[in-house]
């Protein structure tokens, strides 16, 4: 398992690395195995706090948990935060960015889950199964591109990328 999981954390890290420097301070929200975060520190030797709800982390060191709704941090802490393919886990969208916003001086970095196709949903579907024991996700969302948009620009978040990424497929990471 650990050999998939890597994997997964490194093709999420080939996909950020570009918008990383070794002198950012870093937050990862929903950190879940701690890997990506654990892939930042020795590749470029940047300094990363891991928050999630739960500990599943397979790196030290662990994440600091917190409540996924009230980031424990100070204003402008962290220079960049980034949440890879956990935003649809969350019930409270709008409060996580508005916190990931609060905490962060520079740049926030999301990744997420948007089906497209009739392939997609049923995938999502199985993902929403599988997270209710593995993640203690009950409440999963989708949202499309469109709905994203709006909700950044609601929150005064400036979008200066957006790009289709391919990501592993399988019936756990699905998008």
């Amino acid at each position: 398992m650990i050999n998939r999981e890597y994997k997964l954390a490194q093709n999420t890290y080939s996909i950020i690395k570009n918008f990383l420097k070794s002198s950012d301070t870093i937050l990862d929200v929903g950190s879940g195995t701690g890997l990506v975060a654990d892939i930042i520190r020795k590749k470029l030797g940047a300094q990363v706090s891991c928050i999630d709800i739960i500990d599943i982390g397979l790196s030290n060191p662990k994440p600091q948990l917190y409540n996924g709704k009230n980031i424990p941090f100070d204003d402008k802490t962290f220079d960049i935060t980034y949440c890879c393919f956990v935003l649809h886990h969350a019930g409270h969208k709008e409060k996580i960015l508005r916190e990931m916003k609060r905490v962060t001086k520079s740049r926030i970095i999301i990744l997420e889950d948007v089906p497209e196709s009739i392939l997609d949903r049923v995938l999502t579907t199985f993902h929403k199964l599988i997270s209710r024991f593995r993640y203690q996700s009950s409440n999963m969302v989708f949202y499309n591109n469109k709905k994203w948009a709006e909700l950044f620009k609601k929150l005064g978040l400036k979008i200066e990328l957006s790009e289709r990424i391919k990501k592993t497929r399988d019936l756990t990471y699905p998008v």
